[in-house]
């Protein structure tokens, strides 16, 4: 074993962890230059390969930095769903960030349901009407 490393753990013991509802926080509101923020951290992965394209970089592109957005979060042990809603009647889009396992995809749903909304992974870019 290296220098440093706890002799008690072994590569085949398991941490198990219960998770509760009230063990997850969401803030109710985020400062649009905030979310600005943790969108371009979550872009990083792709930062030095610019010829894929980044759906967290262009997330970030549709908000606006001066407002605030309504925080709404869904969770089950499979998936989570994380949306960050623009004031009423704004005309902003919806930002939303969905997981299950190692996937992720990020989606952005530009004004009403006749508008066109905007899915993708870092593997992929598709259109939906």
């Amino acid at each position: 074993m290296a220098p440093g490393v706890n002799n008690q753990v072994h590569s085949t013991d398991h941490a198990v962890v219960d998770v509760l509802p009230r063990d997850i926080t969401t803030l109710p509101h985020v400062l649009g230059s905030d979310l600005i923020e943790y969108l371009a951290t979550a872009s990083m992965g792709t930062r030095s390969r610019p010829e894929v394209w980044d759906p967290f970089m262009e997330a970030a592109y549709v908000i606006d930095p001066g407002r605030w957005y309504r925080t709404s979060f869904d969770a089950t042990p499979e998936r989570s769903v994380t949306r960050w809603l623009p004031p009423d009647e704004s005309g902003l889009a919806t930002v939303a960030i969905c997981s299950q396992g190692s996937e992720t995809a990020v989606l952005i749903r530009h004004g009403s349901r006749s508008d066109r909304t905007v899915v993708g992974d870092p593997a992929s870019r598709r259109e939906r009407p």
